[in-house]
């Protein structure tokens, strides 16, 4: 009865989204009828072409341009700036929906050359600006894009449109979780959604519970993920948009599958892009080849999933979309970690670390928040500035003094910021100097205890062990258990020397020094018991020359992560593989062992953890753990070569 139910819930929601599509094809017919009359002015041609265009633009892109042309030329017949501007504008959401991000930045720095101080010029102001911030976003200029949309919010506030202030809203929510700023971002979309249904627009409240559901999907909260994406869905419907249909379908797929509930969100996948690929909106799509290379991979269809997920990545190139190509690479990553291609999954991982890190960095974030407070600061602002209008010049004069407050605190907090920064990067220095002192202490101390141990203590029991072995020939044993004692007695001596010796050499390696790592390892890993453990190697580019200090700090860290694995893990595998790729030296230590909680790590580390973490951030490089309860352990690290 419960599937049933839902079934029934699907088959109303699609015959109402149907009729709704033939309602509006019916509203473009009446325009197309109306256009082609011959009474027109040159005014209602405008208004029509213009209304034609935006339709177009949202269900079927492909025929909008001819309109948008149509439209520019009658708007520039009648000399109106304003109207010249708008068909920019709307040419730039044509632009950024076909993924053709260059050309729709040109189309809006256009748009803005015909803004004015007349209220349709403060609404083209809004427009482009929020437009500019959505194709900076699909850039990944994340600082530039949030400067854009919040001059478009400061300007919907003084202007107290709804509808504007809902577009300014949805993207800085959308921009926030893209930064990983999820409580912001649930606040602007929250502010969004109060908005639309003020509105009573369904388009635009499908919208906003689908970006409701993106933050749960973040949060990993896929309940509350799927019930906000089924009203986002079902409000799609209702509008009749087919680029919001598309939009909900592709969302609600991705949060079953995410859920555990594969099979149901094949069909929703499959929907959006061919409802996408229909409607060629390029900007979008390498998102759905995505989301279904993980659907696949998920079911099993490992092939499948890869053919996806290269689509995907191709998409994403072909529009020159930089966050999409992250998330490729991220998928790429998963795909061949799941299909047991270490060394695929290892070259992917590295350039999404590497171009996420770039795109998200702390500096960035740091701007960005410094944006948003004063975002808040002007919309505290303008607050005052209404009360200072009807309490005239006293309400003024306080308001002058709380901004000019307002701008003595943020110089000061810059200031701080600024002698903050200094500070921290001479603790660093300094931090440095003392991390280098105190390893090249311990390098000296182990060099030390290694050498008295070989040239000390070994020699010494060598030399017992010949003396006794001279007495052989010379003692007379009463009986067979004597004499076996005495056998014992050499042998122990034997393995003794022998474990002098290789602690002797674990201390101090002299295949390090003489012939690299990658020898000093492998002769490192030759004297564990292969049958317990069964270890690879692999090592690619180590015929570039590395400085010595790098050599020793990753030979003692390698050897801290075997040492972890023989004690802690239990487990029958070890990869371990050395590269050296453009300018950077990559290490990766694997197992197939218990594994144990991320969460733990910080709790648990120990000495061994914490020299290699300083080791590591000695050489400026990164370290990174994954583990999950049986499943293992991955140790990868990056350090560039100096």
């Amino acid at each position: 009865m419960k599937f049933l139910k839902f079934y029934l819930l699907i088959a109303v929601l699609l015959f109402g989204g149907r009729s709704r599509l033939l309602a509006q094809a019916k509203v473009i017919d009446s325009l197309l009828n109306a256009l082609n009359s011959k009474t027109l002015t040159t005014e209602q041609q405008y208004n029509i072409q213009f209304k034609l265009a935006i339709l177009y633009t949202e269900n079927e892109p492909s025929k909008a341009l001819p309109f948008l042309e149509q439209a520019l030329a009658n708007a520039r017949k009648m000399k109106v700036d304003p109207l010249i501007g708008f068909v920019y504008q709307q040419r730039a959401n044509y632009e950024e929906k076909a993924g053709h991000f260059d050309e729709a930045l040109e189309d809006i720095t256009t748009a803005l050359k015909y803004t004015d101080n007349t209220y349709e010029g403060n609404k083209l102001f809004i427009y482009s600006y929020t437009s500019k911030g959505s194709v900076l976003r699909r850039k990944s200029k994340y600082e530039e894009a949030l400067k854009a949309l919040l001059q478009a919010s400061s300007k919907a506030d003084e202007m107290k449109n709804d509808t504007l202030l809902y577009s300014t809203l949805t993207q800085l929510g959308i921009l926030s979780v893209t930064m990983k700023n999820l409580d912001r971002a649930k606040e602007y979309h929250t502010q969004a959604i109060d908005i639309a249904k003020r509105l009573k627009n369904n388009r635009k409240i499908a919208k906003s519970y689908g970006n409701i559901g993106i933050i749960y999907r973040e949060q990993e909260k896929y309940k509350e993920g799927i019930e906000y994406n089924e009203k986002a869905l079902e409000y799609a419907y209702l509008s009749g948009d087919s680029s919001s249909i598309s939009y909900a379908l592709s969302e609600l797929g991705t949060m079953y599958d995410r859920a555990g509930q594969s099979i149901k969100a094949t069909p929703y996948l499959l929907q959006s892009i061919a409802n996408r690929e229909r409607n060629n909106e390029q900007n979008e799509l390498a998102y759905s080849y995505f989301y279904m290379g993980g659907n696949q991979s998920k079911l099993g269809k490992a092939a499948e999933s890869e053919d996806w997920v290269r689509k995907g990545y191709a998409q994403a190139a072909k529009i020159k979309n930089t966050k999409q190509i992250v998330d490729a690479f991220q998928m790429m990553y998963i795909n061949f970690d799941r299909n047991k291609k270490p060394d695929s999954a290892l070259a992917y991982l590295k350039k999404f670390v590497k171009m996420r890190d770039s795109l998200s960095s702390v500096e960035v974030k740091e701007k960005m928040e410094e944006l948003n407070i004063k975002y808040e600061t002007q919309k505290k602002d303008l607050k005052i500035k209404d009360e200072k209008i009807k309490n005239t010049y006293l309400m003024a004069g306080i308001g002058l003094l709380l901004l000019g407050l307002a701008l003595l605190y943020s110089a000061l907090v810059r200031r701080k910021l600024k002698y903050k920064n200094q500070l921290q990067e001479t603790l660093i220095q300094e931090q440095n100097k003392s991390t280098k002192a105190i390893i090249e202490a311990e390098e000296n101390e182990r060099q030390r205890i290694a050498s008295d141990l070989h040239d000390g203590v070994g020699q010494y029991m060598t030399a017992a062990k010949m003396n006794l072995e001279s007495l052989t020939d010379k003692l007379n044993f009463k009986n067979d258990t004597d004499a076996l004692t005495y056998k014992n007695a050499i042998g122990l001596v034997a393995d003794s020397v022998g474990e002098v010796r290789s602690i002797s050499h674990n201390m101090m390696p002299n295949a390090l020094l003489k012939n690299g790592l990658g020898i000093a390892v492998r002769s490192f890993l030759d004297s564990i018991n292969q049958q317990k453990l069964k270890v690879q190697l692999f090592t690619d580019g180590l015929n570039t020359p590395i400085d010595s200090n790098t050599e020793i700090f990753l030979y003692r860290i390698i050897q801290e992560c075997v040492n972890n694995v023989l004690k802690h893990a239990d487990a029958s595998e070890l990869n371990i593989s050395i590269l050296i790729d453009h300018q950077e030296l990559d290490v990766t230590i694997e197992d197939n062992g218990k594994g144990f909680d991320l969460s733990t790590l910080n709790e648990k580390a120990g000495i061994g953890i914490s020299n290699m973490q300083k080791r590591i951030q000695f050489l400026k490089g990164d370290i990174h753990w994954d583990s999950v309860p049986g499943k293992g352990t991955t140790v990868v690290m990056n350090v560039p070569m100096q």
